[in-house]
């Protein structure tokens, strides 16, 4: 329907307009005010009460101001942000849940659309329906569906026809080819997917997120990201963030940092979770770890190459990478930090580090059943120092080492290879399958001293050349089938005598006490983290 202009004058047209402004226009100009945002409210409001609200973060996000607080009502809001205006040193631009938790930052679409596809049987199990655009990530009831490297119809078919297959899909010549576990019928309610997005760049890497953030000073809490693709929070060109009490759910990486205009620098990130669940499943089960790699090998909680990066306290599961830290010059004064994290169920490295990784600290974090527990892939410069971490990989999952040392891709000349350098891994306590993975390439000054090792498989020699190993012990384990308790025994044991690691292992059955991961979280409630309930219930721990 048309509406004709009612033949207004122009004074009374700028009259009426600008009053609606006036309405319209937040509490700005003054330190610290709270701009409220509310799934019900509008964007003509003032957003200065909950009455008032705001209907879009991104229109709170264009009118705040340094010290302002906007404080989002509970719900789900389907938007992408771009905040372009920061805050203060010591006062930041603060974007917090009302209620820890019960805000959902969504790059999906509304349910009723895929709710309206019509689907076609393609035998197998396989069904398809047409899409207005290409399909890079999708879930259902909240369970990822692998998406096939290669992403054509054939490899979806070969692959969900093994045994235990999971979820999975593709999308093939405009067309969405998916698979659920149990050969079900799609629901499109039970669905989601994205909104068009652009188009993965070399490694897969996408270049979308919940929230991209062009500004300094601003701190993000209580939030869950939802369907961001590439990242939930991608601070493009920001420094001093700080990202605490929120959950990213399935995009590659929850925080991706120094990947814009300038140096990240200080992004804090404490008590997180990140989950991509089932990843983990994907290749205990069903897929080889290859498969898992190609697709999935960055799904991470924060990628990070900047000075001044802290992550505490996080909870990692079903991710690729938990962590990938590192740091791309030498010009580092404060370091990286990784402390009181848990990472487990990841189907690559714990903690991945590479480059120059000048001055990086890890330590009194838990691996609970990880591919490998900490890499070197490489470490040029350090030091990096890797100490009293407690690592629990069963001998019946998928851990291939404790230490990984791997050297430079892609060198031309085996004489080229720069050595790995300047790594201490000291005073921890690690049980598991392998004891270190190496690629035989030169290592200087990494030194392996006072740590503890209950391994089911040893290699001769134990470590490669140029690995300093000092006072560890070192012990074969015979039982296949041990419990979390026992593997804590097993460690206990080994440890006794010595007075300094009894000292530490004292002080791993306190923390371990202490959740780590957003405070709002129910461990039970999500299938994704309550594998690791189950696992620190029944470990009396």
């Amino acid at each position: 329907m048309r509406v004709r202009s009612r033949g207004w004058d122009g004074f009374t047209y700028f009259a009426i307009v600008g009053a609606g402004l006036m309405a319209w226009s937040p509490p700005v100009g003054v330190h610290g005010n709270k701009i409220f945002v509310s799934p019900t409210g509008s964007n003509w409001w003032s957003g200065s009460g909950p009455e008032s609200a705001l209907r879009t973060i991104q229109r709170a996000a264009d009118l705040a101001r340094p010290g302002d607080h906007i404080v989002i009502m509970p719900g789900t809001y389907f938007e992408r942000i771009h905040v372009r205006r920061g805050g203060a040193p010591d006062n930041p631009v603060v974007f917090e849940a009302l209620e820890p938790g019960s805000v959902h930052i969504s790059g999906s679409l509304p349910e009723s659309i895929p709710a309206d596809w019509a689907w076609s049987d393609e035998g197998d199990g396989i069904y398809s329906t047409t899409t207005r655009w290409p399909v890079y990530s999708l879930s259902d009831e909240g369970e990822a569906l692998f998406r096939v490297p290669g992403g054509d119809v054939d490899s979806l078919r070969k692959i969900v026809r093994r045994p235990r297959a999971w979820g999975a899909f593709c999308y093939d010549r405009q067309k969405l080819y998916m698979f659920l576990r149990g050969r079900q019928v799609p629901e499109g309610r039970r669905l989601a997917t994205h909104a068009p997005a652009p188009e993965p760049r070399e490694w897969g890497e996408f270049k979308s997120a919940n929230v991209w953030l062009e500004a300094d000073h601003v701190v993000f809490s209580g939030l869950q990201f939802e369907m961001g693709i590439g990242a939930g929070v991608l601070v493009w060109a920001g420094a001093d963030v700080t990202v605490r009490e929120c959950a990213f759910h399935g995009a590659t990486f929850g925080i991706k940092c120094g990947a814009g205009t300038k140096p990240s620098r200080n992004v804090v990130v404490e008590n997180c979770l990140y989950e991509n669940y089932p990843q983990y499943f994907w290749h205990r089960d069903w897929l080889s770890w290859d498969e898992c790699y190609a697709a999935y090998s960055s799904s991470s909680l924060v990628t990070a190459v900047d000075d001044g990066t802290r992550v505490v306290n996080n909870l990692v599961v079903h991710a690729g990478d938990g962590l990938r830290i590192t740091t791309n010059d030498v010009d580092i004064r404060e370091g990286l930090a990784a402390s009181s994290n848990w990472f487990a169920f990841c189907t690559d490295d714990a903690i991945e580090l590479d480059g120059h990784a000048k001055r990086i600290h890890v330590d009194d974090n838990v691996v609970i059943d990880c591919h490998e527990s900490f890499s070197a892939s490489p470490v040029l410069t350090g030091p990096v120092t890797i100490e009293n971490n407690l690592i629990l990989n069963s001998p019946t999952g998928i851990n291939g080492a404790q230490l990984k040392l791997m050297h430079q891709n892609a060198v031309p000349d085996p004489a080229d290879v720069l050595p790995i350098s300047n790594l201490d891994f000291r005073h921890n306590f690690a049980y598991g399958n392998w004891l270190c993975w190496t690629d035989r390439g030169p290592i200087k000054s990494v030194r392996v001293c006072d740590n503890v090792f209950c391994i089911s498989h040893l290699v001769d020699p134990l470590w490669p050349r140029g690995v300093d190993d000092r006072e560890n012990i070192v012990m074969v384990v015979e039982n296949r089938t041990a419990t979390a308790t026992a593997m804590m025994d097993r460690l206990r044991a080994a440890a006794v005598g010595k007075a300094q690691l009894s000292e530490h292992f004292a002080r791993f059955r306190r923390r371990l006490e202490r959740r780590p991961g957003p405070s709002w979280l129910d461990w039970r409630s999500s299938p994704a983290t309550r594998a690791v309930d189950e696992f620190t219930r029944t470990s009396s721990l």
